[in-house]
């Protein structure tokens, strides 16, 4: 178990021992940093996140939420590699050359969206996947969390990626040199095939562009528009594309403070990263309904795009698996990517009957925490 921070308690329990006997510790308290404003969904999450260790640790384990205020996204795996947070969600596409193997994984979305007839079982199924591979089989991936003193418990996505706008964009002529900010190098390659122009920054810092001009539309899901504030800046909604969702490791722990948890601790560490994989995708589905509405009270609309361009963005997304995997080996540094994509995609068809009739997080999470985070090993799991 974690010792308590505080050096005045345990001076107190000290000097106390002459006394009475020493009563049990108080639950430690983790420092949880998130990329999200404080108040929103994200936060909201984060919150239950941390109910859920002192729950499954029966009160041994608790944490305290920092919203943006103690790690941005950039700073995330720096910071949690030094020690400034205890447990962070640390997304993977802002660091591309540190986290190779986990970025070919979670680049790899669009797997859902053509190997599945019904894109939210796609998505779900890709998230089980993408778990059971990265958790359970990932030698890499555990390398590549070690190397920056952390291990990861879980990954995760929002919900699908629509493209959101200043302006109306649904035919190919309206998409025609549009800036968009794409979060990720799969994005930017979709952006470009689409004869659009990507532009890469934070999604911290989308709202301030688009409302200064610097960029027309963004890949996002619906819930920011109402999360961040984008109904305001990019009201109108196409639903067609890009689809997929921007996955990140959402509760990487520091290994210093993992290795400071007994068992059980751990165990319920666990616990909680499965619900919180799956109450973030679900959440993030509730949120897109509150997005479109207050898009649509800024005199947005939301409908698909033309049918030619649907079709143009479904046959590219076909040949960027493939460009992706060869990308990865040929010049990222992952030779192992072709033997990846084989396994991820086998994985894939394994969850996609676990998932199809799942309707909310708690069913989801259920599934997650039987298929993969229960058969992970506390007492060796990231040690």
């Amino acid at each position: 178990m974690l010792k308590t921070r505080s050096p005045g308690l345990r001076l107190a329990l000290a000097g106390a021992l002459t006394l009475v006997a020493l009563p049990a510790l108080a639950a430690d308290t983790l420092r949880v940093a998130i990329g999200f404003p404080p108040g929103g969904r994200g936060d909201t999450l984060y919150q239950n996140f941390v109910q859920h260790l002192d729950e499954y640790s029966d009160g041994t384990l608790t944490g305290k939420v920092y919203p943006l205020n103690l790690l941005s996204f950039k700073e995330s795996l720096p910071g949690l590699r030094d020690g400034i947070a205890d447990v962070a969600l640390v997304p993977s596409p802002y660091f591309p050359s540190e986290l190779p193997v986990t970025n070919l994984l979670h680049e790899l979305v669009g797997l859902g969206e053509v190997r599945a007839e019904d894109k939210d079982v796609g998505a779900m199924a890709l998230i089980g996947a993408i778990n059971e591979y990265m958790l359970l089989e990932c030698e890499a991936c555990w390398s590549e969390a070690a190397a920056h003193n952390q291990v990861a418990l879980n990954a995760g996505t929002s919900s699908r990626y629509n493209l959101l706008c200043a302006k109306p964009v649904y035919t190919a002529e309206q998409l025609e040199g549009v800036r968009i900010r794409a979060g990720g190098s799969f994005y930017a390659r979709w952006v470009k095939a689409m004869g659009a122009t990507p532009v890469t920054m934070s999604g911290n810092e989308e709202f301030e562009a688009l409302s200064q001009g610097v960029l027309e539309c963004t890949t996002n899901a619906p819930y920011a528009l109402e999360e961040f504030g984008l109904a305001e800046v990019a009201p109108f909604i196409n639903t067609s594309f890009p689809g997929g969702g921007s996955y990140s490791d959402l509760a990487n722990v520091n290994l210093d403070a993992w290795r400071g948890l007994d068992d059980a601790q751990r165990k319920a560490m666990l616990h909680a990263a499965a619900d919180l994989s799956a109450e973030l995708y679900w959440s993030f589905r509730e949120g897109d309904k509150s997005g479109v509405k207050k898009a649509l009270s800024y005199g947005g609309e939301i409908r698909a795009a033309d049918p030619e361009l649907v079709a143009k963005s479904e046959a590219y997304l076909q040949s960027d698996l493939q460009a992706i995997v060869e990308n990865y080996r040929d010049n990222r540094g992952v030779e192992t990517a072709p033997e990846i994509y084989a396994r991820l995609t086998e994985l894939f068809d394994r969850w996609v009957p676990l998932v199809e009739n799942v309707t909310g997080a708690e069913e989801m999470s259920e599934v997650l925490w039987r298929e993969v985070h229960s058969r992970l090993d506390p007492a060796a799991y990231g040690l």
